[in-house]
């Protein structure tokens, strides 16, 4: 693999463990504050939903990751470094 590709799937992890963690923490402060029940976060429903948040939270930021970088690019903080090439020069 790349090295680009290699930091790619790092950064999806990192966000995908972030939004992980965050909604571990929801859970438990449901749990101890709210007094829900430990039920509702075993279940399948719940379960799925995770996953789906976890998803979207990764696409979003990759969405918002490409904007960034077209913002460089049209503001000249990052240029191509040639026509053939898809180096970036910061």
């Amino acid at each position: 693999m790349k090295p680009s590709t290699i930091d790619m799937l790092r950064a999806y992890l990192l966000t995908a463990s972030l939004a992980a963690i965050a909604i571990e923490a929801a859970a438990l402060l449901s749990i101890s504050l709210f007094g829900v029940s430990e039920d509702v976060f075993t279940s399948t429903t719940f379960r799925a939903a995770t996953v789906v948040a976890i998803v979207c939270i990764v696409l979003v930021t990759k969405r918002v990751a490409r904007a960034a970088f077209v913002s460089a690019l049209s503001h000249h903080y990052a240029t191509f470094t040639d026509a053939h090439s898809s180096a970036i020069c910061l």
